[in-house]
């Protein structure tokens, strides 16, 4: 009788911890998931600020490009109008 209950007892202790290991295994088990999904939003967070800061590059270079282009227009505007007066007297 008493080696039955040792063994009851014993085996209680088994079904126990293996509910242990299984809840701790689970947990771990969520754990990882979460970590995962997290590192998987960063990445694409990162991957967004990174192609929005490229497409913000992109633009400024653009309106680099154009303003450079204004300048260049409005010089040769204002050397034109600086000749021009030369001009129209030379012709006169």
């Amino acid at each position: 009788m008493a080696s039955t209950r040792l063994q009851n007892v014993t085996e209680e202790l088994a079904t126990f911890s293996i509910a242990n290991i299984i809840e701790t295994t689970r947990g771990l088990t969520n754990a990882v998931d979460t970590t995962t999904k997290a590192a998987k939003r960063q990445r694409l967070l990162r991957a967004k600020q990174d192609s929005a800061a490229a497409r913000l590059e992109q633009k400024i270079r653009r309106d680099a490009q154009r303003l450079e282009a204004v300048a260049k227009q409005g010089a040769l505007s204002s050397r034109y109008a600086a000749l021009r007066p030369i001009t129209m007297r030379g012709g006169e």
